[in-house]
């Protein structure tokens, strides 16, 4: 399952190579990000304040290796990998591809002793998630 943390966002620092497999953030921002685990992360010129924005962002799996040096593996979810620059963004971020992972959990399913069983889940109008459980904890 991938992980997740709020809030990272970071600058890469040094430019990567089209077929790098690491890269560095700023020094001290590696705390930032999960600190164990593989995780998602969009990469995009310094030209654009938002992914968005950029038409040749390109999604990651990130995982630390230590400090502020990441293990990736490069073109997920339909990106393609590119050379990128010193400075250039990086951020965590919510993907098609975790949405997809949390879909596939099965609803329904009983959690461990203490928890509580899910119902349903869905993003409401102000794109929240709404997650829906019975009352009583799984004994």
């Amino acid at each position: 399952m991938l992980k997740n943390k709020n809030f990272a966002v970071s600058k890469l620092l040094a430019g990567i190579a089209l077929d790098a497999t690491s890269l560095s953030v700023l020094s001290a921002d590696g705390i930032k990000f999960p600190a164990s685990g593989t995780f998602r992360a969009v990469i995009w010129s310094q030209e654009y304040d938002s992914p968005i924005d950029d038409v040749t962002r390109e999604i990651i799996t990130m995982e630390l290796d230590g400090g502020d040096i990441f293990t990736i593996t490069r073109a997920q979810e339909g990106t393609e990998a590119k050379a990128w620059l010193a400075n250039d963004n990086i951020a965590h971020v919510l993907t098609a591809g975790k949405i997809d992972e949390i879909e596939a959990i099965k609803i329904g399913s009983d959690p461990p002793s203490g928890g509580y069983k899910i119902t349903n889940f869905y993003l409401n109008s102000d794109k929240k998630l709404v997650v829906v459980y019975e009352d009583t904890p799984i004994e």
